[in-house]
């Protein structure tokens, strides 16, 4: 299978990418906002009792694991804990190895359920 050069996207367009993706592999429709302030939710499903799932969409060009965990505890973290979803997945065109997803479920525990809601690119 031929790879995808994710570098070739937009911020907006791994966005749009990853609500399609998503969307599927946690088989609910995903809302999108538009560009601007968001308060930690690129992506969000809100069910009819009220539980939530966000993912978090981080595209880096040229990032590093280390630097974009260190940017999503200063930065996202505070608003998760604000908004207390019931899960939080992390999207990222970062390559992301075992102990950096470990790393981020750490961080983000409980709103991360497992290393599995941390989705890095391939380096």
């Amino acid at each position: 299978m031929d790879s995808f050069d994710l570098g070739r996207l937009t911020d907006h367009d791994f966005e749009l990418v990853c609500r399609d993706l998503f969307g599927e592999l946690l088989g609910v429709p995903l809302e999108l906002f538009p560009r601007g302030r968001d308060r930690g939710i690129d992506l969000r499903h809100t069910d009819a009792a009220g539980a939530s799932t966000v993912v978090q969409c981080k595209h880096w060009q040229r990032g590093d694991q280390n630097g974009l965990i260190r940017r999503l505890v200063r930065e996202e973290l505070p608003k998760v804990a604000q908004l207390k979803p019931d899960r939080y997945v992390v999207a990222t065109t970062v390559g992301l190895t075992v102990d950096g997803k470990e790393r981020l479920r750490d961080a983000f525990d409980p709103f991360i359920r497992s290393t599995g809601d941390g989705y890095g690119g391939r380096q």
